[in-house]
């Protein structure tokens, strides 16, 4: 889950080079009903960001119709990307992992400036023409984006006022001591939020963590 938000986080992000205006916010994103599409994470921040999410209906669903069915679509221009790109390293190997993305980025800069498949244009100016009148919705900050992407967990707290995860320690508000509340972890920062009657508490960070290696404790004589 993690990194197809961050995926997605990446592709409407503004772009680094200023010849590929591929950025902002979708308005909607048709998928299958996959684990994805039934991620209650998943769909919380496509709520914040006001993405409608579209499924196909299972087959004869309503026994009416025959449904949509995979075409094949995208995975048919992975495919051709992969297999007109990977012919370059055999002329130049990249070093890295950096550079061989940089190619990748270098070589659809290329594949987009060919011609549009039922137009007389290029693909790059096929997109531009069918922006909306409204424009671009920007996507958010990182950090803001961050706050979205969080999962639900219910969890008794402490009589200390403290929830202990994987030897980390969190302490929280003293009047949420030993009460079921449930906790927002976040996918991509160390932050948590607590919600207890539907009221939001937070952010709550890490007091102390777990012991290290070759570490041990050692208990006062008494």
């Amino acid at each position: 889950m993690g990194a197809t938000l961050l995926f997605l986080f990446n592709a409407m992000n503004v772009k680094s080079d200023p010849e590929v205006p591929f950025s902002g916010i979708l308005d909607m994103i048709y998928t299958d009903n996959g684990p994805i599409a039934k991620s209650h994470v998943f769909l919380n921040v496509m709520t914040f960001l006001g993405i409608e999410i579209k499924t196909h209906l299972p087959d004869s669903k309503d026994h009416r119709r025959k449904t949509a069915r995979a075409k094949g679509k995208v995975e048919r221009a992975f495919r051709t990307v992969k297999e007109c790109h990977e012919v370059l390293y055999h002329l130049r190997e990249p070093k890295n992992e950096v550079e061989a993305n940089q190619m990748l980025f270098d070589y659809m800069k290329q594949y987009n400036d060919h011609e549009h498949r039922s137009g007389m244009h290029s693909r790059m100016d096929d997109w531009k023409e069918n922006i909306k009148a409204s424009g671009i919705r920007k996507i958010c900050s990182w950090k803001r984006f961050c706050s979205f992407a969080r999962e639900p967990e219910k969890r008794t707290t402490g009589i200390d006022a403290r929830i202990t995860v994987d030897g980390t320690v969190y302490e929280i508000s003293p009047d949420l001591a030993g009460e079921k509340v449930i906790l927002w972890w976040g996918l991509f920062d160390d932050e948590l939020y607590v919600e207890f009657d539907g009221e939001r508490y937070g952010p709550y960070y890490p007091i102390s963590g777990p012991i290290p290696l070759s570490r041990y404790r050692k208990f006062k004589k008494t």
